[in-house]
């Protein structure tokens, strides 16, 4: 299967940057999220992500721990080993950091077997 390039479009609505962390979120769904692009290639999956305020590219590769995924899985299953991993550090710098960009992990449960 072919992994074709997403792009999630940001839809601006009541909440300014200056608002601060106290602004609103209201609803979102996938087409309300900022900024975010999928440009996958023939040996990576780049994830572009910018706002008016930051821009970034974030490369996910095949590697020791992603082999065993699809190449349309591997994104997924990267961060979430990743951020399961990072938040099993218990590292009082990391979760300050992340408290500090909003940013929080929890792993699901597996899915049961007749689902997997």
């Amino acid at each position: 299967m072919a992994l074709q390039s997403l792009n999630i479009v940001y839809k601006r609505n009541e909440s300014r940057a200056s608002d601060g962390p106290n602004r609103k979120w209201g609803r979102l769904n996938m087409t309300t999220l900022v900024g975010l692009e999928f440009k996958p290639s023939e040996d990576m999956i780049r994830i572009q992500a910018v706002c008016e305020h930051q821009r970034g590219l974030l490369y996910v590769v095949p590697a020791e721990r992603s082999w065993v995924c699809a190449p349309e899985s591997m994104p997924a299953h990267a961060l979430a080993g990743f951020f399961r991993e990072l938040a099993a550090l218990k590292s009082p710098a990391v979760e300050d950091l992340m408290k500090q960009w909003g940013l929080y992990f929890r792993q699901l449960p597996a899915p049961p077997e007749d689902e997997a």
